[in-house]
């Protein structure tokens, strides 16, 4: 069981929460057998797998479809009050999604607090939360977070080493064994670390409140759309629960929406070659009738 108030005392004070040991041995290897399998190719045309829009992150989307496992942190009723005192009632899990970090020194992924809220039309950050559970034991590469600058409301940005030097604050610095959980609030600065000695798999839990609007970028790319989840997982689930994950919500749902790519080009290119190949299959099973035919 999760203490509710020093946990939210943490995430008040500093802005993030260590869990260690939060996920149990059977439910952690059902997760990481998952993770690697879809691990093993890029997702295209009939393979599931990951995605990749940068060079040293490979990105599994939708977990919530792959295995039941990754459903033990929403069933859980303490985290889940957690989320609910600090974002308020009408929070929702907004997306679950998973990265493998590839092995490199390349400092890639700096300070940076996260941007997805219409600053247009919210005046300040709106509350959200993050779950990050590590999959793999993390000693380098590992997540980083500027204690107590959530409470600055700062809007979302890129801040350099200087910048972050200059807030005179604790850094806190989350390595850990696989289970290992930390929760945080993303308006705070924070960061995956350099370097990264050992590839390194980590889940994310998003919850905010979808009433509040997401920014133009994340509705180009269709993210926070409605959960793609599997009906086999959806037994046992309260109404609380059901709530939680967004059934019957459609503020975030477009009828017929089409994501924009990211690399049209390489795109068309792979479809070419896909034709290419599917052609020279079906000029190999023509000439194979017709040589029955002949013969």
């Amino acid at each position: 069981m999760l203490d509710v108030k020093d946990i939210l005392k943490q995430l008040h004070e500093n802005g993030i929460a260590v869990i260690d040991g939060y996920i149990p041995l059977p439910k952690l290897e059902q997760m990481q057998r998952c993770f690697d399998r879809h691990l093993a190719h890029p997702q295209f045309n009939t393979w599931t797998g990951y995605q990749q829009n940068e060079r040293w992150r490979l990105l599994i989307e939708n977990l919530l479809t792959l295995s039941p496992a990754f459903l033990y942190p929403i069933k859980q009723d303490d985290l889940m009050d957690i989320c609910r005192e600090y974002i308020g009632e009408r929070f929702q899990v907004t997306e679950v999604r998973g990265w493998k970090t590839i092995r490199t020194t390349r400092n890639f992924h700096g300070w940076h607090n996260d941007a997805w809220y219409d600053v247009n039309q919210c005046k300040e950050p709106p509350p959200q939360l993050k779950l990050g559970v590590y999959l793999t034991d993390v000693d380098s590469g590992e997540f980083a977070y500027v204690e107590q600058s959530h409470q600055q409301k700062l809007p979302p940005s890129h801040w350099n080493i200087g910048q972050v030097k200059g807030m005179n604050l604790p850094i806190r610095h989350v390595t850990g064994k696989a289970g290992t959980a930390f929760l945080f609030d993303t308006s705070g600065i924070h960061r995956q670390n350099c370097p990264v000695l050992t590839s390194r798999n980590v889940v994310f839990y998003n919850f905010h409140d979808p009433a509040f609007p997401i920014q133009s970028l994340d509705k180009d790319y269709d993210r926070y759309a409605p959960l793609l989840l599997n009906a086999a997982f959806l037994k046992g689930l309260t109404k609380e629960h059901e709530r939680i994950l967004g059934f019957g919500d459609e503020r975030y749902f477009e009828d017929g929406f089409i994501p924009k790519q990211r690399y049209p080009a390489l795109h068309n290119l792979v479809k070419v070659g896909l034709f290419t190949r599917l052609l020279g299959q079906d000029c190999q099973q023509l000439f194979n009738r017709v040589a029955v035919k002949i013969f």
